[in-house]
Parts: structure tokens; sequence; C-alpha cells
């Protein structure tokens, strides 16, 4: 799979930033055994104080917002290119496909 035709299509709703509420800890979002960054199994819930990679279901694809995460690849079969990652395993089992983002850092000067 290749995500990258997904970051042609530009409407007003991705430069809308999510409001994220939640807090990272490691009971609610499992690392993967196969990379290093963090499941996140819904699209509400990504943690706003987590500064690694995360994976979040492919529907975040609708709402993405490149302003404030970026797209580092997807967790598929971890063999199909450089953009698949490795395979979503979580303690053992295999997860669902899942879009691998990291939040933008901000530069200097930015408002936080």
């Amino acid at each position: 799979g290749n995500i990258c035709w997904f970051t042609n299509m530009d409407t007003d709703k991705r430069h809308h930033p999510l409001d994220l509420y939640k807090r990272y800890n490691p009971e609610e979002y499992p690392a993967y055994d196969t990379f290093d960054a963090i499941d996140c199994a819904r699209c509400c819930n990504i943690p706003m104080d987590y500064n690694g990679i995360i994976g979040v279901p492919i529907t975040y694809m609708a709402i993405h917002c490149p302003e404030q995460f970026e797209l580092v690849g997807e967790f598929h079969h971890g063999s199909d290119g450089p953009f698949d990652l490795a395979k979503p395993i979580v303690n053992g089992k295999e997860k669902y496909v899942r879009i691998a983002i990291r939040k933008v850092k901000n530069k200097p000067g930015d408002q936080k």
C-alpha cells in the first residue's frame, strides 16, 4: 500500500487541527512489538503529549491536518516499500493497518 495519494487531497477541513484532550499512558497506548511507536485505536484518542510515532487507523486520513501531524508511513506488511514500516503487532497480536504519524515540531518563535 502507498499513502502518498492521500496527501494530494486538499480541503479546508485538512487545515483545522484536531482538538486533542487525552494524555499518553502506556496502558492505553501500547507499543508495537515490531517498531518504536505506539498504537492508538481511535483517531479521537490521539494523545496530545506524545512526540514519538503513533499508529492510527486509516480513517485518520480524512481528518489529517499537515500543520499538526506529519505522515511518516504506514504499518501494514512491513515489506511493501520504504513507507511500509512494519507489521502492526502489539503483544503478539496483529492489528489492522495503521497510518504512522508524528506531531509536527514547532519552529522557534511559533506560538504554543
